[in-house]
């Protein structure tokens, strides 16, 4: 699933229009029928005062479902700063899900 989330678009808040609706719950069924134990969502976006706002939605909706962020990414990392740290977490995350992948096939 993909989709854009944009300050002000209230999205994630209680539905007011029928595609807000359905974003809505197809977010909570991703987060808490669809995702599989151990399966990862991944979130890209911007980093201004008014995306803080979409996070947050975002991270009631995780927390209802009994969600948690993955080890080392409590912090998000920022784009052009890439601190050591940074790089390992990440790395190791992909590490990790290349090899629940492979144990797929």
């Amino acid at each position: 699933m993909m989709n854009f989330l944009t300050p002000r678009s209230d999205l994630l808040k209680p539905p007011d229009t029928n595609a807000a609706a359905r974003l809505c719950k197809a977010i909570d069924q991703l987060m808490t029928r669809v995702l599989v134990p151990g399966g990862t969502i991944l979130v890209l976006g911007g980093t201004s005062g008014d995306y803080q706002d979409i996070y947050r939605d975002l991270d009631s909706h995780a927390a209802a479902a009994h969600l948690s962020v993955v080890a080392g990414f409590e912090a998000p990392p920022q784009a052009g700063r890439r601190r050591p740290e940074e790089l390992a977490a990440i790395c190791a995350l992909a590490r990790r899900l290349w090899r629940k992948l492979e144990a797929c096939r």
